[in-house]
């Protein structure tokens, strides 16, 4: 059984990824916005200060829904802080995340199954899982959505127990979720069908504030959805990336040999979860099935919307904000297998999740490093003005935006001038031998459904004799100036121990910037920021 095992060493398995993940958000968690924040939160916040209809401007369409949740949590930090601060945003945005492992954390410790807590803290924080906890524009989107159907399905599940303090906080709950994301709707859903077979008059009300909520949501100028469309554009792909991006948290390393190995596992994974669950069927839901629902329902829809959206081909539906819903999925099938073969099952199950989140601590700490680097640079890059002025207007914030914030002390990009002005002295600069500029002629960013940036990517690339730093940068000069971060090349693990490196390069939209001169650069590694 698995509350048999000694709690000490149970507890520490979940422990640690706790305390690893609050080392990395004390790290990575900075005042600067990234890709998608920048539209969603800095041009949200310049238009809903200026708009003189407030309640219109909180529920602007956007995508397939309209995310009120996501502009109320900008909202509530910006007046609270009285300017926007984007590190106080991600501490915010991981309050959801105490919120459904505290769900999921509390079921099991009720059930004595305390291994299970354990393996919940090694898949859910896992670091692959970046994205979610680490980008304010998911963790207010996805995140805070995912979390408010996981305390609903605890809260539906404890209903008439609970005090009225907590019955008070589900009703706000069962109101918010589907004003996070579409999938709130999945989770609304099934928790009016437990109320229903569970006999209770509490459906009744649940499905009339559901009517006002699809009214709300989907009425007026919202954009369609397109399911039947990319269902009949693509249909048996779909079925193969939502196998495969259900076992999106096994998917460490890009290579696409594994890729059909990982969907067949679902599949096998998928199967055995619900016939131990749902066989012989009753007409019963608890909290392990609804939450279970939820998880493969909701990827389901996003695999529809978001299959060569983004990014071409499956990678699309790769990426890290997806892979949590595929985590449930699993975490159930060790859970069941556990408590079908004891204890032998639970300790290999234990070997392996250490494993996986070893891998996945890699591979996501070098991701976060690659965001780190990139909200500077972008700041930097804004508050020097160095964007088109139609590429800074879809992408990022033109100049009447950002003077408009700093003048009114709302927000500042100057931090990021003094972190680079620190970091690009003249005794860290390089000197390369040769460069080469080349126009890519694939973009795995601009050949989706959603039609891309207006713009070719590029690849700089120099040569030479270089020092092994951490971080490498160029600067551009010009009428304007313009820094990117560097990548080293790919070296074999049995030359990664070398003390230099030959080849440094980056992809990125050149044509994006106006007064650069891009043949006029400086080359700087340097080892802190």
């Amino acid at each position: 059984m698995m509350k048999t095992l000694r709690k000490p060493s149970v507890w520490a398995l979940g422990l640690l990824p706790i305390l690893l993940h609050f080392i990395l958000l004390g790290k990575y968690a900075i005042n600067f916005p990234l890709k998608d924040d920048y539209r969603v939160f800095v041009s949200y916040l310049y238009h809903y200060l200026q708009s003189p209809d407030k309640w219109a401007a909180l529920a602007l369409p956007e995508n397939e829904s309209r995310p009120i949740v996501m502009r109320l949590s900008v909202l509530a930090q910006f007046f609270i802080d009285g300017a926007l601060n984007f590190k106080h945003l991600l501490i915010f945005c991981n309050v959801s995340l105490v919120v459904f492992l505290g769900c999921i954390s509390l079921h099991f410790y009720k059930k004595k199954e305390f291994l299970a807590i354990s393996f919940a803290c090694l898949l859910f924080l896992n670091p692959l899982l970046y994205e979610m906890y680490f980008r304010n524009d998911v963790g207010t989107y996805q995140l805070a959505s995912f979390s408010l159907a996981i305390f609903l399905f605890y809260g539906a599940t404890n209903y008439q127990s609970a005090p009225k303090w907590l019955r008070c906080l589900f009703l706000l709950g069962f109101m918010l979720t589907p004003l996070g994301s579409i999938n709130g709707f999945i989770a609304s859903s099934l928790i009016i069908l437990y109320f229903f077979l569970e006999k209770k008059r509490m459906a009744f009300v649940l499905l009339v504030i559901l009517i006002f909520q699809l009214y709300l949501v989907l009425g007026g100028d919202s954009k369609s959805a397109g399911i039947l469309e990319n269902i009949m554009k693509y249909n048996y792909q779909l079925l193969y990336a939502y196998f495969l991006s259900l076992g999106g948290i096994l998917v460490f390393i890009q290579h696409s040999f594994i890729w059909p190995i990982v969907a067949i596992s679902m599949i096998f994974v998928i199967g055995y979860v619900i016939w131990k669950m749902f066989y012989p069927w009753k007409w019963r839901l608890d909290f392990e099935k609804m939450v279970f629902l939820f998880s493969i329902a909701s990827l389901g829809l996003i695999v529809i919307l978001r299959y060569n959206y983004w990014i071409t081909g499956y990678p699309s539906v790769l990426e890290s904000r997806y892979k949590i819903y595929g985590a449930f999925p699993l975490l159930m099938f060790f859970v069941i297998v556990g408590r079908r073969w004891g204890k032998k099952a639970y300790l290999s199950t234990a070997v392996c999740l250490v494993l996986l989140y070893a891998a996945g601590f890699y591979k996501g700490k070098q991701q976060l490093e690659l965001l780190h680097q990139e909200k500077i640079t972008e700041a930097y890059n804004v508050y020097h003005d160095s964007y088109e002025l139609e590429f800074a207007r879809a992408f990022f914030v033109n100049e009447e935006k950002r003077r408009y914030l700093e003048e009114h002390g709302f927000y500042s990009f100057k931090e990021a001038d003094k972190i680079l002005k620190k970091a690009l002295r003249e005794e860290n600069r390089l000197k390369p031998i040769a460069h080469q500029w080349r126009v890519l002629s694939e973009d795995p960013g601009s050949d989706g459904d959603w039609a891309g940036f207006p713009v070719p990517m590029s690849n700089f690339e120099l040569r030479g004799e270089f020092p092994k730093k951490k971080y490498y940068f160029v600067k551009f000069y010009g009428e304007k100036t313009c820094v990117q971060f560097l990548l080293p090349g790919v070296k074999p693990f049995w030359a990664s121990s070398q003390e230099t490196v030959r080849k440094l390069s980056r992809d990125f939209y050149a044509d994006a910037y106006s007064g650069v001169d891009f043949e006029n650069f400086e080359v700087y590694g340097v080892d802190d920021l």
